[in-house]
């Protein structure tokens, strides 16, 4: 598991997200692969082969963060899953609850690693209107030598534990050589 505490904000960099987020979708609902929303919770799963970097950008009073992201594995280089989010909501004293369970499939469709109650944004104020959070907790992922080469399917469940409303998504990363 990945840990972060960096301060968020990211109002322009992530047109994905917030698209998703204005939207219009049946019963308020979208998932569209590495982005999922309900209820006002919109999530994005990203994937880095930097995390350090992009936990170091993040945390920095900036317009915008240059973010990227990957979708390949090298065989004994690590990679890191994150998930950038909007809308969790607050309690009577403003701070959000949102954790997610990861759970990671190789090759053969197989588990081949399982995460619970990472923690995504809890006991934090939430995050001003109109700005994307990054997640404090991720999924840090190395493909070793014994490992099979081929697509392994990380699937993030998110949970907003004050709305009650829980998001899905699914990323692939493709292990190589």
């Amino acid at each position: 598991m990945i840990t972060r505490s960096s301060r968020l904000s990211l109002p322009l960099a992530c047109a994905a997200l917030c698209l998703l987020a204005a939207a219009p979708t049946r019963a308020a609902d979208a998932k569209i692969g590495q982005q999922a929303s309900s209820g006002g919770l919109v999530v994005m799963q990203i994937a880095t082969t930097d995390p350090d970097k992009l936990m170091a950008s993040w945390g920095q009073e900036a317009e915008g963060v240059r973010i990227e992201s990957a979708n390949v594995m090298k065989r004994n280089q690590p990679i890191a899953t994150f998930l950038m989010f909007s809308g969790c909501r607050p309690n009577n004293d403003g701070a959000c609850n949102v954790t997610a369970d990861f759970e990671t499939r190789g090759p053969t469709g197989a588990v081949y690693d399982k995460h619970a109650g990472v923690k995504v944004w809890v006991d934090r104020q939430a995050p001003p209107a109109k700005s994307i959070g990054l997640s404090e907790g991720g999924l840090g992922l190395r493909i070793e030598d014994r490992d099979a080469l081929g697509p392994y399917v990380v699937t993030a469940t998110i949970v907003d534990h004050n709305s009650g409303v829980t998001v899905q998504t699914t990323q692939t990363l493709t292990a190589v050589q």
